[in-house]
């Protein structure tokens, strides 16, 4: 398995947000996580990435336990997609560039350069390769965080909730060239999401919690009303459409 969890708890101060968190994803897989507010979604991908600092459970990436890793071999193994792309006085080049800092020791050769080139191209982001991260919409900013994630040559790429604040078409593109590169990078990606229909879509397994804890993990096809009036307190019908299901509140 690419990313193992297993009994992972944690806490802030006396609050305990996850509760024996144990789940497996292997390349090729997107995972996403699902849960109301305050479930701890947003808890769990900064634990695995070790952003904060858990004290119960084990996380292991490709058989190496990530507490005994430095934060530069987390960096290769790990990518990491924030919930909002941040702003910045750098070219679009150089913002990307940053993901092979963990790779270059005193100044970026010509393998980093070809990456970086090589990712740009495949994400459609050569035209906007001299314009600033700070002049960019939020779908292109979205992009150029995932080609730094890409960049870093990861393993894993984590995601805290890729589409927030996207209009539609970016939302489907950005959701599609996850999709693409889960395949094409042989990657395993966890994102945390909110909407439950673009994880049906999407996912090859989604997890759902509820008050820190695992409720269920299981495949879209799986996922029932019962289990979403359960984790979510509404009520909501299933349709299925061009064979995908699709939740509608009742």
């Amino acid at each position: 398995m690419m990313l193992s969890v297993k009994n992972l708890s944690f806490k802030y101060k006396r609050n305990k947000v996850l509760n024996n968190i144990s789940f497996e994803v292997d390349k090729k897989e997107i995972v996403s996580i699902l849960g109301p507010n305050g479930a701890g979604k947003s808890t769990l991908i900064k634990c695995i990435n070790r952003i904060l600092n858990y004290k119960e459970g084990t996380i292991q990436v490709d058989n190496e336990n990530i507490r005994l890793l430095s934060q530069n071999k987390i960096a290769k193994n790990i990518g990491y997609v924030p919930q909002r792309a941040e702003s910045c006085k750098l070219t679009v080049f150089d913002a990307i560039l940053l993901g092979r800092k963990p790779h270059i020791k005193f100044k970026a050769g010509d393998k980093d350069l070809k990456i970086v080139y090589s990712v740009m191209k495949n994400l459609n982001l050569e035209k906007l390769s001299l314009r600033y991260v700070e002049e960019l919409s939020g779908g292109e900013m979205q992009k150029v965080s995932i080609a730094r994630a890409l960049v870093q040559d990861p393993k894993i790429i984590l995601m805290d909730e890729p589409t927030n604040n996207l209009d539609l078409k970016n939302q489907q593109e950005i959701l599609n060239l996850i999709s693409d590169i889960a395949i094409d990078h042989e990657l395993a990606i966890i994102i945390s999401v909110h909407d439950i229909n673009t994880a049906l879509r999407y996912s090859n397994k989604i997890i759902f919690l509820k008050n820190g804890r695992i409720y269920k993990q299981i495949t879209p096809d799986e996922v029932s009303s019962k289990i979403i009036e359960d984790v979510y307190e509404v009520k909501v019908n299933i349709h299925e459409f061009k064979d995908y299901h699709h939740i509608i509140p009742v």
